[in-house]
């Protein structure tokens, strides 16, 4: 039985050995598996760092290339900005010594001269003019008055060194106004508001050749007029963009629905050719799109205006964003439903019998204003020199010794009215019977 027993247990031991040799054997293959993901898992980690390092060496050189370019931008702007100020100080020294030369010196006195001798001269002119109804009193015995003054010429000014060109700014900037706008060959453009694609027509006419009436005026001037007309398209919303320089412009309802622009160019000279040339160089710029309508009068250096105007003739359809202005020139609107605009710095507005959102604004002129027999809106008027006067029931104050307001709701007041003018008088009316 011992034997037995000891035969068991010895069976036993040898089977716990092999387990244990074959779990220790297990759990060393476990752990060099680990090792081995673990080496593999470093391997990646390594490889990213060494990405991470590259990265931050390229990131390190666009650091510098940027101060670099912003250290260059800061030294033009600074060098352009001296050779301004030394281009300002060049003229300034200039005009002190022209100022301070003998020649300048001789001319203030010889005006300080001229202006007691104009002193003495207006008396006498006074004086003659006050003989001249005394009683009795005869040509021969009037007091003969002497020819005026003749005011000393002004030296000759100094020769002023040009100023820089160029912007301040360095680098190309672009520029606001046509002259930017770069159009592809595809003729396309997006409007930004719908997404929609557009035919775009972009045209600057200076149709020479063309035929010009020639007249004399009253005062013995050559003057030269020619027409120019366009025939645009365009779709109810759309935008209508107009832009004068001098003259006036008269704006109407199309009857047949169609937009029609009429230009008349007139120019005046001493002599037939000058006349011709100016009307010839007078044209139109033109933008043009279903959604989009844009019109500006140029010519030649656009700010040698002196003795050319331009009237425009406009018929438009109705439901169209109006924005029409003149520097110098009267507007005249007509039978118009829109989202409406007019300006003018010199010159009067007159509108009748339009209705929508309106804005009406002159800063030297009279403001007449006739509404709609359904008129629905809120009205503002503000002049600074110059009365207002309203047939309907507003709130119409002075605000001080010139200036007046107006304000007040018409009907449910669905659109806003807004009349403006610094120097000038308001009217705001009822159709008569006639206008209906």
């Amino acid at each position: 039985e011992s034997s037995a027993d000891n035969t068991t247990k010895s069976t036993q031991l040898d089977e716990n050995l092999m387990s244990y040799l074959l779990n220790n054997n297990d759990s060393e293959a476990m752990q060099a598996e680990s090792k081995e993901q673990l080496s593999e898992q470093m391997k990646i980690l390594k490889v990213q760092l060494e990405k991470l390092e590259i990265e931050k060496q390229n990131l390190q050189k666009e650091m510098a290339k940027l101060e670099k370019s912003n250290q260059k931008v800061e030294n033009e702007y600074k060098d352009k900005m001296k050779e301004k100020s030394a281009d300002l100080q060049k003229i300034a020294q200039k005009a002190e010594q022209w100022q301070n030369n003998e020649e300048f010196k001789l001319w203030q006195q010889q005006m300080q001269l001229w202006n007691e001798q104009m002193r003495q001269w207006s008396q006498q002119l006074e004086h003659s003019a006050q003989g001249h109804g005394t009683t009795g009193s005869t040509p021969d015995t009037q007091p003969q008055v002497l020819p005026m003054p003749k005011m000393p010429p002004m030296p000759e000014l100094p020769k002023l060194p040009k100023l820089s060109t160029g912007s301040i700014l360095p680098g190309n900037v672009p520029q606001a106004g046509l002259t930017g706008i770069t159009v592809p060959s595809t003729g396309v453009s997006v409007n930004p508001s719908t997404g929609v694609n557009s035919p775009v027509h972009i045209s600057t006419l200076h149709p020479g050749g063309l035929d010009i009436h020639i007249s004399e005026n009253d005062n013995g001037k050559i003057k030269a007029v020619r027409e120019m007309e366009l025939f645009p398209k365009i779709e109810p919303g759309a935008s209508f963009v107009v832009q004068d320089k001098v003259g006036n412009i008269f704006l109407s309802h199309s009857q047949d629905g169609k937009c029609t622009v009429k230009a008349v160019i007139s120019a005046t000279a001493e002599n037939t050719e000058e006349a011709q040339k100016m009307a010839e160089q007078t044209g139109m710029e033109n933008i043009s799109s279903s959604e989009r309508f844009f019109l500006k009068m140029i010519r030649p250096g656009d700010d040698k205006w002196q003795n050319i105007n331009v009237d425009l003739y406009i018929t438009i359809p109705s439901n169209i964003t109006l924005d029409i202005s003149t520097e110098v020139g009267s507007i005249e609107i007509k039978d118009i439903t829109g989202e409406i605009s007019a300006q003018t710095n010199t010159g009067s507005v007159k509108a009748v019998n339009i209705a929508g959102e309106i804005q009406l604004v002159t800063k030297v002129g009279n403001i007449d204003f006739t509404a709609p027999n359904d008129l629905s809106a809120k009205i503002q008027a503000n002049t600074k020199v110059g009365s207002i006067d309203s047939e309907f029931p507003l709130d119409v104050a002075k605000t001080s010794i010139t200036a007046s307001t107006a304000k007040g709701t018409i009907g449910s007041g669905e659109k806003n009215i807004k009349l403006i003018t610094e120097v000038g008088k308001i009217s705001i009316k009822k159709q008569s019977s006639t206008e209906n």
